[in-house]
């Protein structure tokens, strides 16, 4: 009897270290004051080692990051919800299933939706109230089936005309309304301009939307002064929306400054986001560190 209770004493161990275990690598991680880093994660093909370490990178440094964007998503050329492609086969779909695997990790998945059709396109979809509503109801329906807890939208559009601008706020609007009725958010992003050089759209039209966040893509890199420059602007304009893009494949000097993460964070930024992981290696040693210190430690 002794020896069948020790078994069962054992065993119940076992399995309470194997739940505490899961539990522990599913607690998302927080940033001081609120502030969050979202990783961009972006490849166009299925190499199951390649992904797999990827997957061993963002794991190995998830103290960094608490938001993952996998870019899975797309606005199609005729208005409906799908997945990305490249290479002739649905990537997204690829991205789908690694996303899936990534978020029992414990991060705040929110994907990202592109639109590479031509503006004119996306501008009569927009203009169409009936595509619009099933787009957007396909789009929460996905969110809700997958865990999402919202999306990026990435249009950039250069050139693209004011009617286009007022019908794409106007979709953002209905987009984040809907979303946040499922307690999900809508971010944006932006080149940071005022007015932004793509999309057709106006500073003011986006500051009082309905959108969470706009992440600036024009603080990618040029430098600390200009980096100051468009942080302040964007400041300025977005107030407490205001987020800022960052990124390691160009020359990341933004990134690798102290400085430049101080001045942020002292203009009110509490969300950073990344482009791009998309290879095992195409995020070194510095660039987790960097991450980490604007989470943890900039002042």
């Amino acid at each position: 009897k002794l020896q069948f209770l020790y078994f069962i004493v054992i065993d119940k161990m076992r399995v309470l270290g194997f739940m505490l275990t899961l539990l522990s690598a599913a607690v998302s991680v927080e940033g001081i004051d609120g502030r969050t880093v979202l990783l961009w994660v972006f490849r166009h093909d299925n190499n199951t080692q390649e992904w797999q370490e990827m997957v061993n990178q963002i794991s190995a440094h998830k103290e960094n990051i608490t938001h993952i964007s996998m870019c899975t998503h797309r606005i199609l050329q005729n208005g409906t919800f799908g997945f990305q492609s490249g290479n002739g086969i649905e990537t997204g779909k690829v991205m789908a299933h690694w996303a899936d695997i990534i978020a029992q990790q414990g991060f705040v998945m929110t994907p990202l939706i592109d639109a590479t059709s031509p503006w004119q396109d996306m501008n009569t979809f927009m203009g169409d109230d009936q595509k619009v509503e099933k787009f957007i109801s396909d789009a929460v329906a996905m969110a809700k089936s997958s865990g999402y807890k919202g999306y990026n939208m990435d249009l950039e559009y250069n050139g693209a005309s004011e009617q286009f601008g007022e019908r794409y706020t106007a979709f953002l609007n209905k987009f984040a309304t809907a979303l946040h009725q499922h307690n999900m958010t809508l971010t944006d992003a932006i080149s940071g301009y005022c007015p932004p050089w793509f999309n057709g759209e106006t500073c003011k039209e986006l500051a009082t939307s309905n959108v969470d966040k706009f992440f600036t893509m024009n603080t990618y890199q040029e430098g600390l002064v200009k980096f100051e420059d468009y942080v302040a602007t964007s400041a300025k304009t977005f107030g407490a929306k205001n987020a800022v893009g960052m990124d390691n494949t160009q020359d990341p000097v933004n990134l690798h400054s102290q400085t430049a993460m101080n001045f942020a964070v002292n203009k009110g930024v509490k969300d950073l986001a990344l482009w791009v992981l998309a290879g095992p290696y195409s995020a070194g040693t510095t660039v987790w560190a960097d991450l980490g210190y604007f989470l943890h430690y900039a002042h």
